[in-house]
């Protein structure tokens, strides 16, 4: 039988986990809107916004890629006989973030592309 305290404690864990996580996608969608926001209206230095947007939309094609990458791993039964606990969590997700990155940078999701394309359209 689990004592109440146990529980407390995998429940607070859980929500530390969950609100480290919830920042850590809120800090990446905050540095895509700034990027966004960022871009200059003037048209004066097309090649830095066209830069900045390409930036921006990679960024996006990243988030996405780690927000399958999460769901996925969330389909994986945890094996309690080596869980690693509340750290193991922090360290996958911040593993699963750099994976992210890279996929999106070398592979050809394509994505990041088309949102580029698409955004470029309307400057």
């Amino acid at each position: 039988m689990i004592s109440p305290i146990m529980s407390n404690a995998s429940y607070f864990s859980d929500m530390a986990k969950s609100e480290m996580e919830k920042s850590a996608v809120q800090s990446k969608e905050n540095s895509f809107k700034s990027i966004l926001h960022g871009l200059d209206k003037s048209k004066a230095n097309k090649a830095a916004e066209d830069k900045k947007l390409k930036d921006a939309s990679m960024e996006f094609e990243s988030i996405f890629v780690y927000q399958m990458l999460k769901s996925m791993r969330a389909t994986v039964p945890k094996n309690k006989l080596i869980n690693g606990g509340m750290a193991e969590d922090i360290f996958q997700g911040m593993l699963d973030q750099e994976y992210a990155k890279i996929m999106s940078q070398n592979s050809q999701f394509g994505l990041g592309m088309k949102v580029y394309e698409q955004l470029r359209k309307g400057l």
